[in-house]
């Protein structure tokens, strides 16, 4: 266990150990929450408003669907030419 002061400011030092155990960076964001009377750090990844979609329910839904199908060996390819992509396109559509 580390233990840190709470400065005049309300701020404290995360121990270096940790800092580069979690490959932290000056900038990074934390997010801090109460849980059962503790607090806890942990390091938050902030999202472009651009990026926001991937994120949404519904599509990590379909990541998971994806990533489930290429585990099961359900995929196709590689192919080596557009021709080859599209008739194997045209056949399991069929």
């Amino acid at each position: 266990m580390h233990i840190a002061r709470i400065s005049s400011q309300k701020q404290i030092t995360i121990p270096a150990k940790i800092y580069r155990k979690l490959k932290l960076d000056i900038g990074d964001h934390i997010g801090i929450t109460e849980e059962d009377g503790q607090i806890v750090l942990r390091p938050y990844m902030l999202v472009p408003k651009d990026q926001l979609w991937y994120w949404t329910e519904e599509r990590q839904k379909k990541e998971r669907e994806a990533d489930e199908d290429i585990a099961a060996g359900r995929v196709s390819g590689p192919f080596s030419t557009a021709k080859e992509f599209m008739e194997d396109l045209k056949s399991t559509n069929t």
